[in-house]
């Protein structure tokens, strides 16, 4: 009953691709190109894409071995707003109002 699905690498942002949810995967520690992407016909992916340091491991490390986790804090929140515009197109209008823009 969700309209989309905005979250990082993790275990609901995969059942929603099982679902074909609309969904927008930001990665940090981990990147898409390892296999972990959304599948969902209407998704996309967030992430800092020229940290030389990422990925950090298979599954990301809770602790930043370098210690700046600049792959997290670095990712604009305006890019995952967009993101979420993106994949909720005009849905995003009927299921819950008006969007900020």
């Amino acid at each position: 009953r969700v309209s989309a699905i905005v979250g990082n690498d993790s275990a609901h942002l995969h059942f929603a691709s099982a679902f074909d949810v609309p969904a927008v995967g930001i990665f940090g520690p981990t990147t898409p190109e390892m296999g972990f992407a959304p599948l969902s016909r209407r998704s996309r992916t967030v992430g800092v894409r020229q940290l030389p340091c990422r990925p950090c491991g298979d599954h990301g490390s809770m602790v930043c071995p370098l210690g700046h986790h600049r792959c997290m804090r670095d990712i604009p929140a305006e890019a995952v707003h967009a993101a979420t515009l993106a994949v909720l197109g005009d849905d995003g209008i009927k299921a819950g109002g008006t969007m900020p823009s």
